[in-house]
């Protein structure tokens, strides 16, 4: 399978995330859940390069990714 249209894909839903946020809401990567939508993309990208299964590849993914909120050192989530 050919991997850039999924990094292209990548690229476009991120930086279309990236123009939705509105005065008084956290940006993509401000929130738990943004958090773990890039999480589930890169886990996804990293397995499907890896010839691996990519279903489980964003699930851990976004594991990590909804994780980081708490991590010394990463800027803390607001919002939801």
């Amino acid at each position: 399978m050919s991997f850039k249209p999924f990094i292209l894909a990548l690229v476009a839903a991120t930086t279309l995330a990236a123009c939705e946020t509105q005065p008084g809401q956290p940006a993509m990567l401000e929130s738990q859940s943004g958090r773990a939508v890039v999480g589930a993309l890169a886990g996804a990208a990293i397995a499907d390069n890896q010839d691996e299964n990519a279903l489980v590849g964003a699930a851990l993914g976004a594991t990590a990714g909804a994780l980081t909120c708490g991590l010394p050192g990463l800027a803390p989530c607001r919002g939801y």
